[in-house]
């Protein structure tokens, strides 16, 4: 199974029971036009500066009938002011019958990759673990995006991604902000660690954010419209 091309781009999500009290659990119907290719919902906790935040991604019933593609991953770490440090990460892939794994585990802000049992395509230069030191997880970066914010984060989203093997980056800005929502514009681009053919489709993928406010003050991701390889991709909050 070819990896996901961009943080979301594998768009088949579902959710994964989470033993402990979670702080938030949000769901997303994802679609592409009016056909619904899946749907993605993440569980979290929060405990002080911890957080530990699980997903599983799984396709729609249609979808599932010509391509049954799965991811799962789980993150732990710290968090202040928005800005989040994992110190563990793990992913499971399924495709049809076939599973495979990663996990990266961190030491000051550095990761190391424990197990990575997909295979590498061969023009692919995978990036050194060791440089990739301030990189968040895909499962934390997918938290950071789609979470519950307050209004002194909203749209102040930017940081560098890495998955074992690639480097991307994500950096959002804001549009506009009022009384009942917030919007967000940001853009997800490819750095390192992709091959060649890869790299002339598509480095950038741009994407937008809408916000809900909630009751509280904080701003709820009410809807993201992001565009990928297949098209323009909506996501929209159950």
């Amino acid at each position: 199974m070819k990896r996901p091309v961009c943080l979301l781009t594998a768009l088949y999500m579902a959710f994964v029971p989470y033993t402990a009290l979670a702080s938030e659990r949000a769901a997303f119907d994802i679609f592409f036009g009016s056909l619904r290719a899946g749907l993605l919902i993440f569980a979290a906790e929060t405990r002080g500066s911890a957080y530990a935040v699980r997903g599983e991604l799984r396709p729609s019933p249609l979808v599932a009938s010509f391509s049954d593609g799965r991811f799962a991953a789980e993150a732990r770490g710290e968090s202040q002011d928005g800005r989040f440090r994992p110190n563990r990460y793990s992913e499971e892939v399924r495709a049809g019958a076939s599973v495979s794994n990663a996990e990266l585990r961190y030491a000051a802000g550095v990761p190391r990759l424990e197990r990575y049992d997909r295979d590498v395509p061969p023009d692919v230069t995978p990036v050194d673990p060791a440089s990739q030191g301030g990189t968040v997880d895909p499962m934390t970066a997918i938290y950071a995006l789609l979470r519950t914010v307050p209004d002194e984060e909203i749209c102040g989203q930017d940081f560098a991604t890495f998955d074992g093997v690639r480097r991307s980056e994500v950096a959002v800005e804001m549009v506009a902000v009022g009384e009942e929502g917030a919007e967000c514009e940001g853009t997800y681009t490819r750095v390192a660690g992709y091959s060649p053919e890869d790299l002339s489709q598509r480095r950038s993928f741009p994407f937008r954010l809408s916000y809900d406010r909630a009751e509280d003050g904080r701003f709820t991701l009410a809807e993201m419209r992001i565009q990928t390889l297949f098209g323009a991709a909506k996501l929209i909050r159950r």
